[in-house]
């Protein structure tokens, strides 16, 4: 091996265990906090060049995750993200409902409901841990600890399956452009949840599929699986409020980001008058555009595609880098590091027809709908500690990355003009807000292979590490890119 390569590889492992921030340009959403488009993972990196250059790239990408993390930094079923269904809590406040809740608009929530009560104004086996307080249909009554009966955890399958490409414009002396698109195909499917299993071990029972009609007054457990906690039921009590758990599979374009870079290399010598390093200040502003489609509201696993809600964002990026000189000087060879940081941030709209809850203890299926909300994202803030190893062997290239990023709580102010109305939406604007927030941190790292001056191939992989109210996606990424 040579010195070159022995040194080269010293400044990866160096460079590999120093980095400490977030790759650029991230989105607002949990699935897919940074969109992967290269094996280089940012524009922060600086090249030389004698003349301006046009270079694109496209690049078929898969991710998946079964797992997230939830408010607390734990690692949960995908579908528990944000926290277990409560199945009681879709009859919470049903005296002040936006909608009459009733049998004859609610033909399967209400005798679901019936159900509930029902079994919860009789005594469950005494001393079981599972009882339940009197009436917890009333969220007044309803303790969580002692209700774990009521919540449904929710495994699920995400994949991402599409195709990015980058068009980057660099005129040669510091200053470019970049556009970034993509195509996908996303699907969310929620696994079986296995209840009766659940049903069967904590109540005693012994059998759930199959059983005979039963005298439910004599067997509690079985009625409200029966009403409410199965399959077939819960996806009934869904519908009628216009839900559905339902895989959620679709095809859309991604969100569309435009960029103007520039880089301002400084020489710094050695005695010998040879340039010791280079420190290259960074600066980039853009603009997320909303092309994605909008999702239908009625899946309750819907995944957006870009933007949460398809927001216009703007982005602010800056950065130091630092090129390090590899002597001998032969084949291109050259090691940096990029420490950066920035911020994403949106404009205030307006919503319609939203799905929002009417209590705090409502949690990821609400069944009621606001008509008309105002939202104001809340920013996305990262910061940027990247490294590269170019032609560290010859025609090949290294670049890694370890990320953190921050999304702060959105803000809703509820538009009802019918003061009732109003006030029961004002009662879950705190808990919805919080589960708007979250924090994201993963690894990145790529290889590029030039095949000509012209042609390069790539592969890159990115994956999560921690963070809250996220999904621990990993990335796969291929790539070919062409330079003009």
């Amino acid at each position: 091996m040579s010195f070159f390569n022995l040194l080269t590889c010293y400044r990866v492992l160096i460079g590999w265990l120093l980095c400490a921030a977030l790759q650029a340009t991230p989105l607002n959403n949990a699935y897919d906090t940074q969109p992967l488009y290269s094996c280089k993972t940012s524009d922060k990196f600086f090249k030389e060049r004698e003349e301006g250059e046009i270079s694109f790239s496209i690049a078929p990408f898969y991710q998946h995750a079964n797992t997230a993390r939830d408010a607390a930094g734990k690692k949960v079923p995908g579908g528990d993200r944000l926290g277990q269904i409560n199945m009681f809590g879709l009859f919470f406040d049903t005296n002040r409902a936006p909608k009459t809740f009733n049998a004859g608009n609610y033909p399967k929530a209400w005798p679901a409901r019936d159900a509930v009560q029902g079994v919860v104004n009789q005594a469950l086996t005494p001393g079981d841990q599972y009882r339940l307080r009197l009436d917890s249909t009333d969220k007044q009554n309803f303790v969580a600890t002692d209700n774990k009966f009521a919540y449904v955890s929710s495994p699920l399958s995400y994949e991402k399956i599409g195709l990015r490409s980058q068009l980057n414009c660099d005129f040669g002396f510091g200053l470019g452009v970049s556009a970034r698109m993509g195509v996908v195909d996303v699907k969310v499917k929620q696994r079986p949840v296995q209840l009766e299993k659940t049903f069967a071990a904590d109540l005693g029972l012994t059998s759930i599929e199959g059983y005979a009609p039963i005298d439910e007054s004599k067997d509690d457990s079985k009625a409200l699986y029966k009403a409410l906690f199965s399959d077939q039921a819960r996806e009934a009590v869904a519908n009628d409020y216009g839900l559905t758990f339902k895989q959620f599979h679709q095809s859309s374009p991604e969100d569309m980001h435009l960029q103007v870079y520039w880089h301002a290399p400084i020489d710094f010598y050695e005695k010998n008058d040879e340039v010791g390093v280079t420190l290259v200040p960074y600066l980039a502003v853009g603009a997320w555009m909303p092309l994605s489609e909008e999702l239908d509201k009625k899946y309750v696993f819907a995944a957006p595609f870009g933007n949460q809600d398809r927001d216009f964002g703007f982005t602010v990026e800056g950065a130091l880098g630092l090129e390090f000189p590899v002597l001998p000087q032969a084949g291109g060879q050259s090691f940096g590091v990029s420490i950066g940081g920035g911020l994403l941030i949106f404009n205030e709209k307006d919503l319609a027809s939203q799905y929002f809850p009417t209590t705090d203890l409502q949690s990821v299926v609400f069944p009621w709908q606001v008509t008309r909300l105002t939202k104001r994202p809340g920013e996305t803030w990262y910061v940027n500690v990247g490294m590269k190893a170019e032609h560290f062997l010859e025609n090949l290239s290294f670049y890694a990355d370890f990320s953190y990023t921050q999304h702060v709580k959105d803000t809703f102010t509820i538009k009802e003009t019918d003061s009732a109305r109003r006030d029961a939406f004002a009662a879950g604007v705190d808990g919805y807000q919080r589960s708007t927030a979250w924090k994201n941190q993963q690894i990145s790292a790529g290889f590029n292979f030039e095949i000509t001056d012209s042609v390069a191939l790539s592969a890159a992989a990115q994956a999560h590490i921690s963070g809250t109210q996220v999904m621990r996606s990993v990335t796969l990424l291929g790539g070919l890119a062409v330079t003009f």
